[in-house]
């Protein structure tokens, strides 16, 4: 079990700075577009003017987009779209980040385990049930929140929140060398 934690704890020598949330999202597109998964499927963006910036460890939270654009691509059988979105609340001081799949979507009854350890809706040969449980460690370690909502044969909404860069419940940063 400890081993498991340890895989949980977001682990980068990237240092954090304020950052982007479109050059993230770009920087995750550019890496899965040669994936062939995505050969029949559409990738629109759909993204809000004037987003903030964000404190973040920038590869983490690449791999975090990484990992939802292929779930969604997995889910998607026979062509379709994966929308990323993104928009801002003023109110809440943070950015919201969607990512809106056309696939096969979650069972309502399975959704309150997505995010467990080893759980995984795609079988034991294409998945190890991490994925999720991982992106979820690094959107908290990020000082964010992560949702999922689904429904079968209309697809799934991964809804991403992270606080804008400066506030004081931001991102948890790196302790001070002493």
């Amino acid at each position: 079990m400890d081993r498991l934690k340890n895989l949980s704890r977001p682990h980068s020598f990237e240092k954090w700075s304020e950052l982007s949330i479109g050059s993230i999202i770009s920087s995750s597109l550019e890496i899965v577009r040669f994936d062939p998964r995505f050969v029949d499927i559409r990738i629109v963006t759909d993204e809000a003017e004037e987003i903030p910036v964000i404190t973040a460890q920038g590869d983490q939270l690449v791999q975090v987009l990484i990992n939802l654009l292929l779930n969604g691509a997995d889910a998607i059988l026979g062509g379709g779209a994966i929308t990323v979105k993104t928009s801002v609340d003023r109110e809440l001081d943070e950015i919201t980040v969607e990512i809106i799949d056309t696939g096969c979507g979650i069972p309502e009854e399975k959704l309150d385990q997505v995010f467990e350890p080893f759980f995984t809706t795609k079988g034991e040969e294409k998945g190890t049930g991490l994925g999720l449980y991982v992106c979820q460690c690094i959107i908290q370690h990020h000082g964010g929140r992560m949702h999922v909502k689904s429904e079968p044969g209309r697809g799934t909404n991964v809804t991403l929140r992270l606080p804008i860069a400066g506030k004081p419940e931001a991102a948890i940063l790196e302790p001070k060398a002493g």
